[in-house]
């Protein structure tokens, strides 16, 4: 809402716990009433609708929104604090005037308490007169006076309170709205940022084979952020801690050799936030004032669960089929998304040996994660690069199918390590086994696949690395980029 910088960032924080509670009333001084009584007490609501105010429920076209007794002057400053309200600039002056009248005049005494942190909300506020304080957690963190609004996001996207509220003057003029009116008449705006959120996420590359209740499910879960200029929202070398969507504003990209790129409304960054724990290749600092929508990767394990896995299932997914090996296998879709579903993910402690040139090992496929792996050794001719999100490597391993000629379900999937790969630093690998693989397709079909040249090597780990913002591979000699199709990374 219309509130200093500091205090905006309080009311978009994405971790509050929820409590079952509704917007707590007013701490009673002597003499004091509660926000309640005050309602009792004030002008009241014209017509029929206004029975609509203080209930929850389907919003339908036969909604009638409450009409109150208020003057030209107040009508007049809840539409300008609508309009300096960046979730409000959309609406038409009719618009705003009709929220306006549909208002709830308040008069509150000093230390009531008008929301708690935590608590659902079921208001949104408009200063008419005098000020408020933002506490969290006991804290003062800003304050607010005629003209300021607040409350809007808990309305807007069913989050918790993020701040307490407390009237600081002697005396305080509010004009509130619950959240059914509220919704009624923002119906088709609402409607239009979930949209809005869905289209922008459809656009992100590494979120297109997602499915369209799967988008949906995420979109509900961003929470929006009003960008100021000067806002730093990532910091090169350093871990991401969200992923955002930019609606509206500009965004400047800086690398770590201070190159800059501007990143205009539609543009997407943070990805590594979800997908892994990767450090970002760039600054992002907001040059103009602006709307964005982020989400915490505590968001999607909170949220939906398992979702964050699913992402790097459906990349999963893209890297298996663009590998040579299963293409030639002439694979269906549904037995592409069942061999990105048995893929199991393990954690290796740095320094960790995975497997080693000549010793026993299951065939597998290993696609990285997080982290890095260095693949050293081997003969006839030795291996000397380093695997990095999201490559892969240890297919000619899954081969010994394809060169026996043979699928016996019951047979041993052992073999020989063909050179040796070490974890470089704590890292996390998903593992498809040639036992998984043997129980949903034919393995012997992959037999006849041809290493692919090194061309193809490269710019697939580029196009990765352009997507996610990180390396995806390092070769120590160019010499080294013609090998086998483990090499091959998945491009995007």
């Amino acid at each position: 809402g219309n509130r200093p910088k500091k205090l905006q960032e309080v009311f978009e924080r994405d971790d509050a716990p929820p409590q079952s509670s509704d917007d707590v009333k007013p701490k009673r001084k002597k003499g004091a009433a509660s926000v309640t009584d005050s309602a009792s007490s004030s002008s009241g609501a014209q017509g029929g609708g206004s029975s609509n105010s203080n209930k929850t429920g389907t919003l339908t076209s036969k909604f009638i929104p409450p009409t109150y007794q208020t003057s030209d002057t107040f009508i007049k400053l809840i539409a300008q604090a609508l309009k300096d309200n960046i979730f409000f600039q959309k609406m038409t002056y009719r618009q705003r005037k009709s929220l306006a009248k549909a208002m709830e005049p308040l008069q509150v005494d000093q230390d009531a308490v008008i929301i708690k942190q935590g608590s659902r909300g079921d208001y949104f506020y408009i200063i008419g007169e005098g000020t408020v304080q933002f506490l969290v957690n006991g804290n003062v963190v800003g304050s607010a006076d005629s003209g300021g609004s607040f409350g809007e996001l808990a309305l807007l996207y069913s989050c918790p309170r993020a701040a307490t509220v407390v009237v600081e003057s002697k005396r305080c003029k509010l004009f509130r709205v619950d959240k059914t009116t509220f919704r009624a008449m923002l119906h088709q705006q609402t409607n239009e940022l979930e949209r809005t959120k869905v289209k922008l996420l459809e656009n992100v590359s590494f979120l297109k084979d997602l499915s369209p209740s799967d988008v949906k499910r995420l979109g509900k879960a961003m929470t929006p952020k009003v960008l100021e200029v000067g806002d730093v929202l990532g910091t090169c070398g350093e871990r991401n801690s969200a992923f955002y969507l930019l609606d509206d504003g500009e965004i400047e990209q800086t690398d770590a050799d201070g190159a800059v790129t501007l990143l205009k409304a539609g543009s997407c960054f943070g990805e590594m936030a979800l997908a892994t724990n990767e450090p970002s290749k760039y600054t992002f600092t907001v040059k103009t004032k602006g709307l964005g929508f982020f989400m915490k990767r505590k968001t999607f394990e909170r949220v939906l669960g398992s979702f964050s896995r699913l992402v790097t299932k459906a990349q999963d997914r893209k890297t298996l089929a663009s590998i040579d090996a299963f293409q030639k296998a002439d694979l269906e879709e549904d037995e592409f998304d069942d061999l990105a579903q048995v893929i199991i993910d393990e954690t290796f402690a740095p320094d960790s040996i995975i497997f080693q040139h000549l010793k026993e090992t299951e065939a597998s496929l290993y696609l990285v994660l997080e982290g890095s792996v260095k693949l050293s050794g081997g003969a006839p001719k030795k291996r000397n690069e380093v695997i990095r999100p999201f490559g892969y490597f240890g297919l000619e391993h899954m081969l010994m199918d394809a060169e026996a000629g043979r699928n016996e379900k019951t047979s041993s999937t052992t073999t020989l390590a063909k050179y040796t790969a070490t974890a470089c630093e704590k890292c996390v690998v998903g593992i498809l086994t040639l036992s998984d693989c043997r129980t949903i397709f034919d393995t012997k079909m992959m037999k006849g696949v041809q290493p692919p040249v090194a061309v193809n090597s490269i710019s697939s780990k580029k196009s990765i690395a352009s997507s996610f913002g990180a390396s995806s591979g390092d070769d120590d000699d160019d010499d080294d980029a013609n090998h086998d199709a483990d090499l091959m990374i998945a491009s995007s």
